[in-house]
């Protein structure tokens, strides 16, 4: 089984992104949750990405219905990105998330939260 995804960017419930992944029949929505780490801008401030490092973000936990979403999902994703089995901060369980793992790429998201970035640009 392919357990939790806990998503803090383009994946979010109500977001549009060209080529996002149909994902309603493959994942269940368990709630917020909090997710170790900070959030950065990549390119121009299109999409976030999660780095390792001090504090929480805000996210969506997901219970992994049909496991065939995982490499789809992997493939949305680009080079940068590597799916982590991570512990949260809130709930307190195990989940898949996508770490950045090249240089930090822009701007750190101070409260680590995508949707409050996209409010206060105006944006989606």
């Amino acid at each position: 089984m392919a357990g939790l995804l806990a998503v803090y960017g383009t994946l979010m419930t109500g977001l549009t992104y060209d080529g996002r992944p149909r994902l309603e029949d493959a994942l269940r929505s368990l709630g917020a949750c909090r997710i170790p780490g900070v959030l950065h801008v990549v390119g121009d401030g299109d999409y976030p990405c999660l780095m390792e490092g001090p504090g929480t973000v805000a996210g969506e936990l997901y219970e992994v219905l049909d496991e065939a979403i995982l490499p789809e999902l992997d493939a949305y994703e680009d080079a940068e990105y590597e799916r982590r089995l991570v512990r949260l901060a809130q709930p307190d369980v195990e989940a898949w998330t996508y770490l950045w793992v090249a240089e930090a790429p822009g701007e750190r998201i101070d409260d680590g939260d995508w949707r409050s970035f996209l409010a206060l640009r105006g944006d989606r």
